[in-house]
């Protein structure tokens, strides 16, 4: 649906090249639909305008420290989360540029507390690359959440247009070496303690120096949340999504969302999912609304009420209901059911066409 990464074409000649907003092909100038050919005799000429509107960068960045590998209904908590992530790219191929990164990834196999990484660099029309660079992953190891979203700082801040960060995590996060807590933020006290460690039950601090928890499982709350607030200081919108396992965790992640600049109208302010057969919804308005129904060209018509918009070849009246209008000289803009119609990714082209007159809902 949006202008690809590559300029869009012009028409020219004895055909009209589509410059809609997507990866559509265009369409055949002398076929039953779309505008007429731009040299079609005893028919009104067309200009086909440029659109510079960019789809949106929807970037997720997943949670795959080892409790991620717990079985769930449908597989484990990372193949649900990860299948209904490549479901949405999927659907929403036309209209968003995914990408993605996952934590921590350690090559080496010795570090579990390694910072992770981009696994899919963000890419416009092509969800099967999308599914098999993150249907990959493993789940091991921590929870270096600050370290990794420090690390994609520079890459996230440097993208063009708008990028959207979707944190999916099922705890807390922890890896810092320098962290200190009480075992109210501890995570080995707050979830349970491994069988051979006794502080649980003595109710004494597991991640106390020395302890049998050490630092790295603290709940690293100031860094992760101060990583994400300079995330969203560059210009990328993070929201945090709480899959089931995260609960307990609410406090930094509610700060987080807060941080990201994306947080929900209500308690607890982060996406919290309880229950996984609703994360695709979730992830859905996520994406969706970072999907703008505001068309740009580069060049506006100096005969504005001339000028028409087609979807998939088809007319869309000019209509303020559930049509299109004019919002700038250089902006059309598509309301009610062809905005749905738009964020919905059922849209693979939009084409604004000038030289005929504008035909309006009757």
């Amino acid at each position: 649906m949006f202008a690809p990464p590559l300029p869009g074409g012009s028409g020219g000649g004895g055909g009209a090249a589509s410059s809609g907003m997507g990866g559509g092909l265009g369409f055949d100038a002398g076929g039953p639909t779309g505008p007429p050919a731009l040299d079609a005799g005893g028919l009104c000429g067309n200009q086909i305008h440029a659109i510079t509107t960019k789809p949106p960068i929807v970037y997720f960045i997943f949670d795959i420290s080892g409790s991620m590998a717990e079985a769930v209904a449908g597989g484990t908590r990372y193949s649900v989360v990860q299948a209904e992530a490549a479901k949405l790219v999927e659907s929403l191929k036309y209209v968003i540029r995914p990408g993605a990164a996952a934590f921590p990834l350690d090559p080496s196999g010795s570090d579990p507390c390694h910072p992770g990484g981009e696994v899919f660099p963000p890419t416009f029309g092509n969800p099967y690359g999308f599914d098999v660079a993150t249907g990959s992953l493993t789940p091991n190891g921590g929870t270096p959440t600050a370290a990794t979203l420090l690390a994609l700082q520079p890459r996230l801040a440097g993208l063009k247009g708008k990028v959207i960060a979707v944190l999916a995590t099922d705890g807390g996060p922890n890896c810092n070496p320098n962290a200190m807590c009480t075992a109210a933020q501890c995570s080995e006290n707050i979830e349970g303690c491994s069988p051979q460690d006794t502080c649980c039950a003595m109710g004494t601090n597991c991640c106390a120096p020395g302890g049998s928890a050490g630092p790295l499982n603290c709940v690293d709350e100031a860094a992760s949340v101060s990583a994400v607030g300079a995330l969203h200081a560059a210009g990328v919108e993070v929201s945090i999504v709480g899959i089931p396992g995260s609960q307990a965790y609410a406090d930094v992640l509610t700060q987080m969302a807060f941080a990201g600049g994306a947080p929900q109208p209500a308690a607890p302010f982060y996406y919290d999912v309880k229950d996984l057969s609703t994360l695709g919804a979730v992830l859905s308005s996520i994406a969706t609304g970072g999907i703008s129904c505001d068309i740009t060209i580069a060049d506006p018509p100096t005969t504005p009420d001339e000028t028409n918009v087609y979807l998939d070849q088809q007319l869309l009246p000019s209509d303020p209901v559930n049509g299109w209008t004019w919002t700038a000289s250089n902006v059309v803009t598509l309301h009610g059911q062809a905005c749905a119609e738009l964020k919905s990714g059922s849209v693979a082209d939009v084409q604004v066409v000038s030289g005929c007159p504008t035909q309006a809902t009757k």
